[in-house]
């Protein structure tokens, strides 16, 4: 019976081997792997909240903005604007209530809305263009909305408008 004992800068694993043998060399790997898993955790969560901190996004650009490289060679983003456009146009579609998500969707495909493969955009898309808060100037990070430093194209009063009319047609259980 003998232990081995991992410490991080924030993790401590503490091992108890009973067994002889390769079931030994078993378990050490199994205790690196836990330290490597959480110690990319720590990185991740660290550069999450520096970016947080930064307001800089992390994600691909949204359909109807582009990413960039700045002077610095820094991924930015900007507003695309002929994609911006149809988005204009189907939030205001949507909020008049006239429009199914279904048909907002067909007025997408026959306005040239395209994702950023360059392939016509699913149903299902349109559905978290007109729920995503980016348009209006807030990025969900970890399910809280925080602001971020890009250009926006869509009105906070017009981005509430289509989620009070997307509410008012759930389906109630």
């Amino acid at each position: 019976l003998f232990y081995i004992c991992f410490q991080t800068r924030h993790y401590k694993i503490v091992f108890n081997f009973n067994y002889k043998g390769i079931n030994n060399m078993t378990n050490i790997n199994k205790a690196i792997d836990k330290i490597y898993i959480k110690t990319l955790q720590d990185n991740i969560r660290r550069s999450l909240k520096h970016n947080k901190s930064k307001e800089q996004h992390m994600e691909l650009a949204p359909i109807g903005y582009k990413s960039i490289r700045d002077e610095n060679n820094k991924i930015d983003i900007i507003v695309d604007s002929k994609q911006a456009s149809i988005i204009m146009k189907l939030f205001r579609a949507y909020a008049t209530e006239q429009y199914t998500i279904k048909q907002v969707f067909e007025l997408a495909r026959s306005l040239g809305l395209v994702n950023q493969q360059g392939n016509a955009v699913s149903e299902h898309c349109v559905n978290n263009i007109l729920k995503n808060p980016f348009y209006y100037g807030k990025i969900r990070i970890n399910n809280q909305l925080m602001p971020h430093k890009y250009q926006t194209f869509i009105e906070k009063s017009l981005f509430d408008r289509v989620q009070e009319v997307m509410d008012s047609r759930r389906i109630k259980k």
